[in-house]
């Protein structure tokens, strides 16, 4: 999960954008936005089953 949230923070502008809103995106949302941030959509799709799936542990890490 600490992985994960390094690659999040590489595709999450963080001026813009706290990780903790981009948790409770909505799915799609979600995709979308990291999709057009260049992230492939099989890997988007992968990275946000990860963090949905353990939501509360990677808010806390």
């Amino acid at each position: 999960l600490k992985i994960t949230k390094n690659i999040a923070h590489d595709f999450i502008d963080n001026k813009n954008h706290d990780i903790s809103k981009f948790v409770f995106m909505e799915h799609n949302s979600a995709k979308q936005y990291l999709i057009q941030n260049g992230m492939n959509e099989l890997d988007a799709e992968i990275f946000l089953n990860i963090i949905q799936s353990n939501r509360d542990t990677f808010l806390a890490i």
